[in-house]
Protein backbone atom coordinates (compact mmCIF):
# COMPACT_ATOMS: atom_id res chain seq x y z
CA UNK A 1 0.00 0.00 0.00
CA UNK A 2 2.92 2.33 0.68
CA UNK A 3 4.08 1.92 -2.92
CA UNK A 4 0.59 2.78 -4.18
CA UNK A 5 0.41 5.88 -1.99
CA UNK A 6 3.85 7.03 -3.12
CA UNK A 7 2.78 6.59 -6.74
CA UNK A 8 -0.35 8.67 -6.13
CA UNK A 9 1.57 11.41 -4.32
CA UNK A 10 4.22 11.49 -7.04
CA UNK A 11 1.56 11.80 -9.72
CA UNK A 12 -0.06 14.70 -7.89
CA UNK A 13 3.30 16.42 -7.45
CA UNK A 14 4.09 15.99 -11.16
CA UNK A 15 0.65 17.16 -12.24
CA UNK A 16 -0.45 13.82 -13.70
CA UNK A 17 -4.09 12.81 -13.71
CA UNK A 18 -5.14 9.50 -12.21
CA UNK A 19 -5.89 8.17 -15.69
CA UNK A 20 -2.36 9.05 -16.79
CA UNK A 21 -0.93 7.30 -13.73
CA UNK A 22 -2.97 4.15 -14.47
CA UNK A 23 -1.87 4.25 -18.11
CA UNK A 24 1.77 4.40 -17.03
CA UNK A 25 1.22 1.40 -14.75
CA UNK A 26 -0.50 -0.64 -17.48
CA UNK A 27 2.01 0.16 -20.21
CA UNK A 28 5.29 0.22 -18.28
CA UNK A 29 4.66 -2.59 -15.79
CA UNK A 30 2.71 -5.32 -17.62
CA UNK A 31 4.54 -8.19 -15.89
CA UNK A 32 3.87 -6.76 -12.41
CA UNK A 33 0.24 -6.18 -13.41
CA UNK A 34 -0.08 -9.81 -14.50
CA UNK A 35 1.31 -11.10 -11.23
CA UNK A 36 -0.90 -8.81 -9.18
CA UNK A 37 -4.00 -10.00 -11.01
CA UNK A 38 -3.19 -13.70 -10.48
CA UNK A 39 -1.57 -13.78 -7.02
CA UNK A 40 -3.65 -14.43 -3.92
CA UNK A 41 -2.97 -13.19 -0.40
CA UNK A 42 -4.36 -14.46 2.88
CA UNK A 43 -5.86 -12.63 5.84
CA UNK A 44 -2.35 -11.93 7.22
CA UNK A 45 -1.09 -10.47 3.92
CA UNK A 46 1.04 -13.51 3.07
CA UNK A 47 1.29 -14.53 -0.57
CA UNK A 48 -0.47 -17.85 -1.06
CA UNK A 49 1.71 -20.35 -2.95
CA UNK A 50 0.28 -21.59 -6.27
CA UNK A 51 -0.26 -25.13 -4.94
CA UNK A 52 -2.47 -23.84 -2.11
CA UNK A 53 -4.13 -21.22 -4.34
CA UNK A 54 -5.27 -23.95 -6.75
CA UNK A 55 -6.90 -25.88 -3.90
CA UNK A 56 -8.69 -22.92 -2.33
CA UNK A 57 -9.95 -21.44 -5.61
CA UNK A 58 -11.56 -24.76 -6.59
CA UNK A 59 -14.00 -24.35 -3.71
CA UNK A 60 -16.98 -22.10 -4.23
CA UNK A 61 -16.52 -20.91 -0.66
CA UNK A 62 -12.76 -20.86 0.09
CA UNK A 63 -13.43 -19.88 3.72
CA UNK A 64 -14.81 -23.35 4.28
CA UNK A 65 -11.89 -25.27 2.76
CA UNK A 66 -10.36 -27.86 5.11
CA UNK A 67 -7.34 -26.75 7.09
CA UNK A 68 -5.15 -29.39 5.40
CA UNK A 69 -5.78 -27.73 2.03
CA UNK A 70 -4.46 -24.46 3.42
CA UNK A 71 -1.18 -25.82 4.78
CA UNK A 72 2.12 -25.46 2.98
CA UNK A 73 5.68 -26.29 3.98
CA UNK A 74 8.45 -23.96 2.83
CA UNK A 75 10.88 -26.17 0.84
CA UNK A 76 14.11 -24.62 2.16
CA UNK A 77 13.27 -23.91 5.81
CA UNK A 78 10.80 -26.72 6.45
CA UNK A 79 8.50 -24.26 8.27
CA UNK A 80 4.83 -25.08 7.86
CA UNK A 81 2.35 -22.28 7.18
CA UNK A 82 -1.43 -22.35 7.37
CA UNK A 83 -2.99 -19.67 5.20
CA UNK A 84 -6.04 -17.98 6.64
CA UNK A 85 -9.10 -17.01 4.61
CA UNK A 86 -10.38 -14.83 3.14
CA UNK A 87 -8.07 -15.04 0.16
CA UNK A 88 -7.94 -12.08 -2.18
CA UNK A 89 -5.96 -10.49 -4.94
CA UNK A 90 -5.19 -6.80 -5.19
CA UNK A 91 -6.22 -4.29 -7.82
CA UNK A 92 -3.43 -1.71 -7.90
CA UNK A 93 -5.36 0.59 -10.23
CA UNK A 94 -8.33 0.72 -7.88
CA UNK A 95 -5.99 1.28 -4.92
CA UNK A 96 -4.17 4.08 -6.79
CA UNK A 97 -7.47 5.75 -7.63
CA UNK A 98 -8.50 5.61 -3.96
CA UNK A 99 -5.16 7.01 -2.76
CA UNK A 100 -5.15 9.70 -5.45
CA UNK A 101 -8.65 10.84 -4.47
CA UNK A 102 -7.71 10.85 -0.77
CA UNK A 103 -4.57 12.94 -1.28
CA UNK A 104 -6.28 15.27 -3.79
CA UNK A 105 -8.97 15.99 -1.21
CA UNK A 106 -6.34 16.60 1.49
CA UNK A 107 -4.51 19.06 -0.75
CA UNK A 108 -7.74 20.91 -1.55
CA UNK A 109 -8.67 21.14 2.13
CA UNK A 110 -5.29 22.53 3.12
CA UNK A 111 -5.12 24.74 0.06
CA UNK A 112 -1.37 24.73 -0.31
CA UNK A 113 1.53 22.64 -1.43
CA UNK A 114 4.82 22.90 0.41
CA UNK A 115 7.53 23.85 -2.09
CA UNK A 116 11.28 24.24 -1.77
CA UNK A 117 11.32 22.94 1.81
CA UNK A 118 9.12 25.75 3.18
Amino acid sequence: MLSVELDALSALYLGLSIDELCTIYRTQFPVLRGYEKSDLYDLNGRKVPPTVAKKVTKDLEPDLSPIIDRRWTHPQSGIEYTFEPPFRSFDREEDMRTAYAKFSKMLEEHGEIIEDGE
